[in-house]
């Protein structure tokens, strides 16, 4: 089932450093902005490094993802202590953090415990945290290639109500920016590569009425979220619940065009990933 979360906690979060070194020219606030993957959080060195990060309030939390990372194993605790390790609190291993086939980064999500919801996995449920740690284990660092650990950005939030779940046959498609430059004649072409490589899916979306059109059925649900898309531009975007490689910050391309036909409602949807 696709999913999709807006609002980034980490936007609301102060960060401080328990153990380990910020790489000097790097900032931990770019771990706040995953549509910003190649504006990295980057340590000095592969020794461990905790990062805490305190909301003030306890935030509604189901979802934690990553992006662009160098290593594959690292994990994110959530607690409502202000003491790292202290219980009770959740860990998220990600091991490995998978690599996305379409833009092949290293990047995925995971959901909390409390994340599935038997009456309607539709609608996820959340659990209320005040601190994430965010732990790069230096006794891993066997898995990371670079003499440094670094992350592109990181999301923290709730997953948010899915109407009705896409068709299967979607339609990913690569974009390779480049330019290819050659005289009039021909004779000889040169190709500059202008840009890291993004993701668009096109796909199609399939609604059951239930009384009159948009009015309280799973089109007026798709229409509520079309506008809440439209307030947050960039989102968490989460393809498949059994494959947590397929993640990216996405945005809509397509507008909100339905068929209103006398059974089932369709669009089709087009969203592109973002790389700022």
């Amino acid at each position: 089932m696709i999913r999709w979360a807006f609002n980034n906690n980490l936007w609301a979060g102060t960060f401080t450093v328990l153990q380990g070194t910020v790489a000097p020219n790097y900032s931990l606030v770019s771990l706040a902005y995953p549509e910003r993957p190649f504006w990295p959080l980057r340590t000095v060195d592969k020794t461990s490094f905790i990062l805490k990060i305190d909301w003030g309030a306890q935030y509604a939390v189901n979802t934690v993802a990553l992006f662009n990372c160098n290593m594959t194993y690292c994990y994110v605790s959530l607690s409502n202590s202000p003491t790292f390790a202290v219980a009770p609190y959740e860990n998220l291993v990600f091991n490995p953090i998978p690599r996305n086939p379409y833009n092949g980064r290293l990047q995925g999500w995971q959901r909390t415990a409390s994340f599935p919801n038997p009456s309607n996995p539709n609608s996820p449920n959340w659990t209320l945290y005040r601190y994430a740690y965010l732990v790069l284990d230096g006794n891993a660092a066997a898995n990371c290639p670079d003499p440094y650990f670094q992350i592109g950005g990181m999301f923290i939030g709730p997953a948010a109500y899915t109407p009705r779940d896409i068709a299967w046959n979607y339609k990913p498609t690569i974009v390779m920016p480049r330019i290819d430059v050659a005289p009039a004649h021909e004779g000889w072409k040169q190709r500059i590569i202008a840009g890291a490589p993004i993701t668009r899916l096109s796909m199609h979306r399939l609604t059951m009425r239930a009384g009159p059109p948009a009015k309280y059925d799973q089109l007026r649900s798709w229409l509520d979220t079309e506008t809440t898309w439209e307030q947050y531009d960039r989102v968490l975007v989460m393809l498949r619940d059994d494959d947590p490689g397929l993640t990216w910050m996405m945005r809509r391309t397509s507008q909100p065009e339905w068929d209103v036909a006398q059974d089932f409602p369709e669009s089709d949807w087009e969203l592109e990933e973002v790389i700022r």
